[in-house]
């Protein structure tokens, strides 16, 4: 039976693959680069126990919030437990945050339904995870981050491209500016108003 080439190509996990050479079929999977061979099952088996590269392949340092840094550190406290009870079982070799219970990755599907389960609850049903990362930078710009912090925070590789993506933001932005100031010159005005009242001339 004849297999009908998908439309997506990627890097292989099985060597130092710095382009993408690894071509997907219905039932199968094929390396041009290192000439790896097998079953979907076989390659989404290794892709899950591979780390990929970064946004843009930079490394970079990011200063999050108190809250976050505290929920970090409840998370570290329950894989201590965790570890303790599994003994022997307990494998997170890579120092992972999130894990299961035996210091495992987590699932995808796992967190993809306790994510869809909690907007739901939230009534945002059409909320996709990746939205997760839009609602960060929207509300950061809102908070008053500049578009510079914004892009380093989200591995943009230009600034030019984070303000390209969230343009509809910073025209919201400009748009309370605008009545911000609007009420600072009427608030002006006005003690200017009872100013001259009270000394007339």
């Amino acid at each position: 039976m004849a297999c009908r080439i998908a439309s997506r190509r990627g890097s292989c996990p099985f060597h130092d693959d710095h382009t993408p050479s690894t071509k997907l079929y219905d039932d199968h999977f094929y390396c041009f680069g290192c000439q790896r061979s097998g079953d979907v099952i076989t390659l989404a088996s290794e892709l899950r126990s591979t780390f990929c590269s970064l946004k843009n392949d930079q490394i970079r340092m990011l200063t999050v919030a108190g809250e976050v840094m505290d929920a970090l550190r409840r998370q570290q406290e329950r894989q201590k437990l965790w570890a303790f009870i599994a003994g022997d079982q307990w494998d997170n070799a890579d120092n992972l945050v999130f894990t299961n219970e035996y210091g495992r990755y987590e699932n995808n599907k796992t967190l993809y339904m306790n994510f869809k389960r909690i907007v739901g609850k939230l009534g945002l049903e059409e909320m996709r995870f990746h939205d997760l990362r839009h609602s960060y930078a929207v509300n950061s710009l809102k908070a008053g981050d500049d578009m510079k912090t914004l892009q380093e925070n989200l591995g943009h590789a230009t600034a030019s491209f984070t303000l390209s993506t969230y343009a509809h933001a910073t025209r919201t932005m400009k748009t309370a500016s605008a009545e911000r100031m609007s009420h600072f010159i009427e608030s002006v005005q006005n003690r200017e108003k009872v100013s001259n009242s009270s000394h007339p001339v």
